[in-house]
C-alpha cells in the first residue's frame, strides 16, 4: 500500500494531528478489529462494524462507500471514507490517549444517530485551535478544526 503523507496539521503551537491519506482502494485499509460503519450507495442503512471480527470488505462494483468512519481502539487510528468529485478518499488519522478524555484542544462529542439499528450514540472527537478573530477585538478564539470518530454508545 502506497501512502500519501499529509503535512500535519498545526492547530497550536504545541499541538499537530498525525495524518496520512490512502486514495487508493478500500482493501488498502490495515487489518483491525474496527468498530464503526460503511455504507454503500446502493443501501438505506449502513453495514455496522462492532469490533469483534477482522475488517474486510468484499468488492462490489455496482457500488461505491457514500461514508465510512472506522475506529480501531488498539491502536487509537480513525479512518473515514467519503466519495466525493468522484473518487474515493480515506482519511486515517491516530489519536493520542490523552486526547480522548479531552484536553485543552479536543473536546468529547456524542450524537444520534439515523438508521443505526442498535446504536444510541456515535462518537467523536473534536480538535480545536486558537484563531484571531476581527469581530471579536482581535482576540484569540476557539475554531473548530476537526471531526474524527471514536466509536460507538450502544
Amino acid at each position: 500500500m502506497e501512502v500519501a503523507p499529509i503535512e500535519a496539521m498545526e492547530f497550536s503551537q504545541t499541538h499537530k494531528i498525525h495524518l496520512t491519506m490512502n486514495c487508493n482502494k478500500i482493501q488498502d485499509i490495515k487489518k483491525a478489529r474496527y468498530e464503526g460503519y460503511l455504507w454503500f450507495s446502493d443501501q438505506t442503512s449502513p453495514i455496522i462494524y462492532n469490533g469483534d471480527t477482522d475488517f474486510e470488505v468484499e468488492e462490489r462494483p455496482e457500488a461505491f462507500i457514500v461514508e465510512g468512519m472506522l475506529w480501531d481502539s488498539s491502536s487509537h487510528t480513525s479512518v473515514r471514507i467519503d466519495y466525493h468529485d468522484g473518487q474515493q478518499h480515506i482519511y486515517e488519522t491516530i489519536v493520542k490517549p490523552e486526547e480522548l478524555d479531552g484536553c485543552d484542544y479536543t473536546t468529547v462529542e456524542n450524537y444520534i444517530p439515523h438508521r443505526f439499528p442498535g446504536i444510541k450514540q456515535l462518537s467523536f472527537l473534536r480538535y480545536w485551535h486558537l484563531v484571531v478573530d476581527d469581530l471579536c477585538e482581535g482576540f484569540e478564539v476557539l475554531s473548530p478544526q476537526k471531526l474524527i470518530f471514536i466509536g460507538f454508545k450502544k
